[in-house]
This record gives C-alpha cells, structure tokens and sequence, in this order.
C-alpha cells in the first residue's frame, strides 16, 4: 500500500511532498515511515528548486548551500560575498541579488552534472519569490523523480 501524499521536511524545506510513497505496516496496522535513498531524494529536489522559477527563498538558499556541502563562509567566497550575507539570505533578512541566485542555480547544476546556460538561469532568477511547491514521485526510491500533475 502507498501514501498518497506525504509531507517531507527533513530537508528543511517547507513545501516538499512525496506522492505515491511505500509504506510499511506492522503487526499493530501502524504504518512506518522509512525514507530510501536520502542523497537521491535531496539530489532530486536540488535539480527541482534550481528549475523554478522565481527568485530563491531563504529556506531554498540554506537548503542547496548545505546540499553542495559548503559552509557559509565557503559559499560566501563563491559568491563574493561576506558571511554576514549568506547568513542574511538563509534567514530572510536580505532578499538575495538576481546575480547571487543565478550564480547558485549555475553552481547546483555543475554540481549535479548538468548545465544551465546563462540565458536560462537569468530567467528563472528574475521573477520574484513565489510560492512554490516539490512533488516528487517517490514510488521507486531508487529513481526519484519530479511528480507530473
């Protein structure tokens, strides 16, 4: 039997949701959790935010930084910035520049061996902050996947 939706926060993100997810019943018909592969559903919902449209939430922001495995102060100097910067776009006290967003978004997809071309990038950066959800098609743990309506 399957979830139909289950909501994910692990990852620190707010608006992540797991569609069609195994679950487990024990003896007692409780149902049990258990979340397969992590780096596959973190990798998945990285190439899932750097696709949106729409300037990076701070949540977004703190949530790629950590998945590419840097340190605020690492990141900072990636972006030419100072710490006190990336720590004031992870906590929502200064909006992120359209520049520093596109530079991330180029960075998560090196990371994950893709490319975004410049011209792309800059598109999905230069909207503002919406609200955004990630469905992600977890009914095979070993290939994650965006969830198509």
């Amino acid at each position: 039997m399957d979830f139909d939706i289950y909501h994910y926060t692990a990852c620190g993100l707010d608006n992540v949701m797991l569609v069609d997810m195994p679950r487990l019943t024990g003896d007692d018909e409780d149902d049990t959790i258990i979340i397969a592969n992590v780096n596959g559903l973190h990798r998945c919902i990285a190439r899932g935010v750097i696709a949106e449209t729409g300037r990076l939430t701070p949540q977004e922001i703190k949530f790629l930084r950590t998945w590419a495995g840097r340190t605020q102060e690492e990141f900072a100097t990636l972006m030419d910035v100072t710490r006190a910067t990336v720590n004031r776009w992870e906590k929502g006290v200064t909006a992120i520049h359209r520049n520093a967003d596109l530079l991330i978004r180029q960075m998560v997809a090196e990371k994950l061996g893709e490319t975004m071309s410049f011209s792309t990038a800059a598109e999905k950066a230069a909207s503002p902050v919406g609200e955004k959800a990630y469905r992600i098609d977890a009914s095979d743990p070993k290939n994650y996947r965006p969830k198509v309506a």
